[in-house]
């Protein structure tokens, strides 16, 4: 899209203009004959006490929203949800509308979805930091952000393709993001175009309600920081997760226990065969990822 310029500005408004401006071009001469793709990754809200540091060196949370008025909120805590108010479903909105105006929308496939569970990053309530704790936003599941538990990497996904999708319908099929590449060369009559050595499967039959079962071994997570290291990996309701390069591996059945609370490992160590198989095989030592608490260099 180029370079996004101007001060005093939300980066979240300029993404979002410049998004705008992409779909206006898409229905302009020759563009309107083209296929497209569009990804639109706003950061808001996203670590940091907006309440405290954006007065100091921008511009101030937009709180005339519903929350202002909830004096018994931390100010940090009205600032999150008029965020989420004010800028995220206010430019969801504005996407959608805009693909009514240009008449797109029974041609476009709209993917919303987050990259990790709630974010506890930034620093503490105490300081003024926004806390997932606060609006219970983990629900059942354990753990945050960048944690291997099911509140650091499940998060739900709206799909939308009127006509095709059925509206309302709600699916438990477990999708990540190495599925995405299959599936979207899938909706795009180019599923021949796949790399064969691509992670993930095409998620199409049950976004089209016709139903499915994985068919990779496995689905693998892997994170890293400069002080840890940890991987998990599920096959069917099963999961393995170690959370340190030293830790034994815990073993949870998703399907009674979505809150991780009852480790299978000593009880069944059988079922842990399959995990810990793929664990092995789909870790990949390089530079930036080494195997190994405290080694690593970049986080994913």
């Amino acid at each position: 899209m180029g370079p996004l310029g101007g001060g005093g500005n939300y980066t979240h408004d300029l993404f979002t203009e410049a998004a705008i401006g992409m779909l206006r071009s898409r229905t302009e001469g020759e563009a309107s004959a083209q296929p497209w793709f569009m990804y639109l990754s706003w950061t808001d809200p996203h670590a940091g006490g907006w309440s405290t540091t954006n007065a100091e060196e921008g511009n101030p949370v937009p709180d005339d929203g519903d929350f202002g008025a909830m004096s018994d909120w931390p100010l940090v805590e009205q600032d999150h949800a008029s965020v989420i108010q004010n800028f995220q479903d206010r430019d969801v909105g504005r996407i959608l509308d805009l693909l009514d105006e240009l008449g797109l929308t029974d041609s476009t496939v709209i993917f919303f979805a987050s990259d990790n569970g709630a974010s506890n990053e930034g620093g503490s309530a105490a300081n003024g930091f926004h806390s997932y704790q606060f609006f219970n936003s983990s629900g059942p599941l354990q753990g945050c952000k960048r944690s291997l538990y099911e509140g650091g990497i499940r998060s739900p996904s709206i799909v939308s393709w009127p006509g095709r999708i059925a509206a309302g319908g709600v699916s438990s099929f477990p999708w990540y993001f190495p599925d995405f590449l299959p599936t979207a060369l899938d909706l795009a009559n180019a599923a021949a175009l796949t790399p064969a050595a691509a992670d993930g499967i095409s998620i199409v039959p049950t976004l089209l309600g016709h139903g499915q079962e994985r068919t990779d071994d496995c689905m693998y997570f892997e994170f890293c920081t400069s002080n840890k290291w940890g991987y998990a990996a599920r096959i069917g309701n099963l999961k393995a997760v170690a959370l340190s390069s030293e830790a034994p591996l815990e073993l949870y059945d998703l399907s009674v226990d979505i809150g991780e609370t009852n480790d299978l490992a000593l009880s069944q160590p059988d079922l842990l065969t399959p995990l810990a198989a793929c664990l092995e095989a789909q870790h990949r030592d390089s530079p930036q990822f080494p195997r190994g608490d405290g080694n690593c260099t970049a986080s994913r």
